[in-house]
């Protein structure tokens, strides 16, 4: 509600905002995991395994990777508001001056 009225915008609009910010950042975000991931692991020789013990740890890890997506947005989603209320309270404090 603070958020609300400092920036003097409705909550069902920051809402709007927040939804459509997750739209955009989590695939993002995932890929950008995927790849992360790719880099710090060495690549390793092809090893014939089970066909379904890798769909179960294809499973798992996709799995991980959509809760550190879920975890980063959130995190990325909270300082970007943080700094819009810095940015915004820095202009009112100027304009008072």
């Amino acid at each position: 509600m603070k958020l609300t009225s400092e920036l003097g915008i409705s909550s069902g609009k920051i809402v709007e905002l927040i939804d459509e910010y997750r739209k955009r950042v989590v695939p993002l975000a995932m890929k950008w995991d995927e790849w992360r991931q790719g880099k710090e692991q060495p690549k390793q020789e092809a090893k014939e395994e089970p066909k379904a013990e890798t769909e179960e740890s294809l499973r798992r890890v996709n799995q991980k990777t959509r809760e550190k997506a879920r975890k980063s947005s959130r995190m990325e989603l909270h300082k970007t508001a943080n700094t819009r209320v810095q940015s915004i309270q820095s202009a009112y404090s100027q304009a008072d001056a």
